[in-house]
């Protein structure tokens, strides 16, 4: 908890590129890509509401060509578990003024989290193998709520721009 990691290029990771379990923590400038799993990735075990993964920011980022296409078992999935940025449990966790493209699952994945800020990216190109490919996912499997998507040019994913997946009270802004 409360790290700031600016500047730094993570790449050709087995796994995730960035795994955050901790809260307010930031990830600011950071280049990304070439990994197994998803490139960023808020993430604690159990059931919400989540004191773990929350209130954090990643911003200003370069997200892409993460891909687990051709690898399956464990946590691959042949292209369906490598998204760009992953802000999958928590709550409050922010994403904002990244270029998220070309990742094997989704460009941006807010899964079960609550009240996720997705905000001012540019997200593109998103979907390989099996992976969804959808530009935001903002919430799902029924328990993710209250995302806020606002101001992001989505554009060239493989399946959807902007899902809202089952998510609760999902906002849009455009």
């Amino acid at each position: 908890s409360w790290q700031k990691l600016r500047g730094v290029t993570v790449q050709n990771m087995p796994e995730y590129g960035i795994f955050i379990e901790g809260n307010h923590n930031v990830v600011d400038g950071c280049t990304i890509t070439g990994n197994r799993l998803s490139g960023v990735i808020c993430y604690t075990s159990g059931s919400g509401p989540w004191t773990a993964a929350s209130f954090n920011t990643i911003m200003n980022c370069t997200v892409y060509a993460n891909s687990d296409v051709g690898l399956t078992g464990g946590n691959y999935d042949n292209g369906g578990n490598a998204d760009g940025i992953a802000p999958s449990r928590g709550q409050n966790n922010a994403v904002i003024y990244n270029l998220v493209y070309g990742n094997s699952d989704d460009g941006i994945d807010s899964w079960i989290s609550w009240g996720t800020k997705i905000q001012y990216n540019i997200v593109r190109n998103n979907g390989l193998g099996i992976g969804n490919g959808n530009g935001i996912k903002a919430g799902g499997n029924s328990q993710g709520k209250d995302a806020i998507v606002d101001h992001n040019l989505v554009y060239s994913n493989l399946s959807v721009g902007i899902d809202y997946n089952t998510g609760i009270n999902t906002t849009m802004i455009s």
